[in-house]
């Protein structure tokens, strides 16, 4: 340094201007840093991302053994079909109801015609034709209520149909939002267990 001149300025300890930083001293964070775990047990067949992929929302990342699921959601879906087809039908009850009145109608003339002609129509006749009668609007009776079961019925089996696919969503891992794969906790056809943590 010459005497009378002002000292020389390290441009690191500069006192004005941009910072200088170590990439040690740097700290990036996420707005959403999640990790993403298993729902479900079962084989992860599918592991469809790799570590620094971006993914839209809800995107299919993984998927563990979804087989019996499937399967499960399919015996319900038809299950479903079979409960409401039986709701709906009337054919029973419309030939109830056709019966009765037939019944009715052969009843009244034995009534009639003994009326007529006391005698002509048997005692026993007579009750065989009020017993068919009394038949008759005990089937319409029986129609009705087997179609009030069946459509409960039909109400359970959509209640097996959505809860198969809950169990079927829970065995399909999907991004929350849009975003990057920081890190692969598994690796395909590995057994997970509900809780084991998949992907960050």
């Amino acid at each position: 340094q010459v005497a009378g001149e002002a000292p020389a300025v390290v441009p690191s300890q500069a006192p004005t201007g941009d910072p200088v930083f170590s990439p040690a001293s740097i700290t990036v964070e996420a707005d959403k840093d999640v990790v993403i775990s298993a729902e479900a047990e079962g084989t992860l067949i599918s592991l469809q991302v790799r570590e620094g992929q971006r993914v839209a929302d809800d995107q299919v990342l993984a998927t563990i053994d979804d087989r019996h699921a499937l399967a499960a959601q399919k015996v319900a879906e038809i299950g479903l079909a079979a409960a409401r087809a039986k709701a709906d039908d009337d054919v029973e009850e419309t030939f109830a109801i056709e019966s009765a009145k037939y019944a009715k109608i052969d009843l009244e003339k034995d009534l009639l015609a003994n009326k007529q002609s006391p005698g002509s129509v048997t005692d026993i006749a007579l009750e065989e034709k009020r017993l068919a009668f009394t038949r008759s609007k005990l089937q319409i009776e029986k129609a009705k209520k087997d179609r009030e079961i069946a459509s409960k019925e039909a109400d359970v089996k959509e209640a097996e149909l959505d809860a198969a696919g809950i169990q079927l969503e829970h065995r399909t891992v999907k991004a929350p939002f849009a975003g990057e794969i920081q890190e692969l906790r598994q690796k395909q056809s590995q057994w997970v267990k509900p809780g084991d943590p998949i992907l960050r």
